[in-house]
């Protein structure tokens, strides 16, 4: 069979070589497009976690480097671990005013306790809540008027975890403890912290401790030793925090303010912040002063806490302020109170630590409205110090 002759059709038609040649680059071309985008999503869905966030550590890095000049100007930068923080508390209402300079080598605890980033903070119009666990803490000298506060919590909750934090027991009053259902006793570790933490008098443990239990359970009730619920209130706690769910927004008149703080206070004293706050205090958390003198105090004793972004802004500073030595209790601060004809405005040469770290910070951010950090329902847990329990009201069924 005569084959057939390519050269000389070849040759009547030259246009078709050069479309033969000009097919088969496009072809090529096509093909390596088409591997060069299979090998990026091969490599893209092979990437593991760890690689991720490498990469989103890196991301992290150069953003806190676009800032790192800012805050080295003015010098709150504090170096750690090739990162760099801003250790000065900026008043929110004007974020050029700012405290003086926290140590930088606490930098170590912020990350131990998981304040550094907000990364791993609860959103509340998105995730669910976290279960709460109940905490507390004992001295032996609160010893007995601890375990009146577990009965009183059995009296409504009969299967909930109480975690009491040991500041000071002894082992007889240890060992009593643990004996309790569904009670967990934990021994403050004293020794990883600054030597002045050991002074419970000044309640430094106190942010310390809720720093902690936030980060391992997201969401805590805690309460000091004399605290007494009338009732189970935890309802009412929920539905304001739970509300900014945009799934399940309850519209009850009952709840004041859906975009309350997660960090809920109760109980409100007879006196202003302004009246029971060293002024030393100001130096690392500047504040407005005329709108202080009109912003009444509310109890640290009881708090409902859920982690979210603005809990863990809160808590940084407080927990800064806890292991400054000259911050939470500064020079001369002393517990007694001296107060004047006018119990909000008039210093009363006094200072509460703890608690008037924490409502210097919530007034700061609430710009003093009370009511954004405060339960609507009101005083609904108050604290009595009497003793009155007996084996059978630690029973848990």
């Amino acid at each position: 069979m005569k084959g057939y002759d390519f050269e000389a059709v070849r040759k009547k038609m030259p246009f078709v070589n050069e479309v033969i040649y000009k097919t088969f680059y496009v072809c090529v071309a096509v093909y390596l497009a088409w591997a060069i985008v299979s090998l990026f999503f091969y490599i893209n869905s092979s990437t593991s976690t760890a690689a991720k966030l490498e990469k989103q550590e890196r991301l992290r890095s150069s953003l806190h480097n676009l800032s790192r000049n800012n805050m080295a100007h003015d010098g709150c930068a504090c170096q750690y671990k090739n990162m760099s923080y801003d250790f000065c508390y900026r008043f929110p209402e004007d974020k050029s005013i700012k405290g003086k300079r926290f140590t930088c080598k606490y930098a170590f605890y912020l990350q131990a306790l998981d304040l550094l980033s907000k990364r791993n903070a609860i959103d509340l119009e998105n995730d669910y809540m976290p279960f709460p666990r109940f905490v507390t803490a004992m001295s032996e000298n609160h010893y007995s008027e601890g375990l009146t506060l577990i009965a009183n919590i059995r009296k409504f909750l009969k299967m909930e975890w109480i975690i009491v934090y040991d500041l000071g027991l002894k082992n007889k009053s240890a060992t009593n403890l643990r004996s309790k259902c569904f009670v967990e006793l934990r021994q403050f570790p004293f020794e990883m912290y600054p030597e002045h933490v050991k002074n419970l008098k000044e309640y430094r443990w106190k942010p310390l401790l809720i720093a902690k239990t936030l980060s391992e359970f997201g969401a805590v009730w805690y309460m000091d030793t004399s605290i007494r619920w009338p009732k189970d209130i935890r309802d009412l706690f929920y539905k304001e925090i739970a509300c900014r769910r945009k799934t399940r927004l309850d519209k009850s008149p009952a709840i004041g303010h859906c975009k309350k703080t997660s960090y809920l206070l109760s109980h409100p004293t007879i006196h202003g912040i302004y009246a029971a706050t060293h002024p030393a205090l100001y130096k690392y958390l500047p504040t407005n002063i005329k709108k202080l003198e009109e912003t009444l105090c509310y109890s640290a004793a009881f708090a409902f806490i859920v982690r979210t972004a603005d809990t863990v802004e809160l808590m940084k500073w407080s927990v800064l302020c806890a292991l400054e030595k000259n911050c939470m209790a500064p020079p001369g601060a002393n517990l007694p109170c001296t107060f004047g004809n006018d119990m909000l405005k008039d210093y009363a040469y006094c200072h509460r630590y703890d608690q008037s770290v924490i409502n210097v910070l919530l007034a700061n951010s609430y710009n003093y409205k009370t009511e954004k950090y405060v339960v609507s329902e009101g005083d609904v847990a108050q604290a009595y110090r009497g003793e009155n329990h007996s084996e059978e009201d630690f029973a848990c069924w």
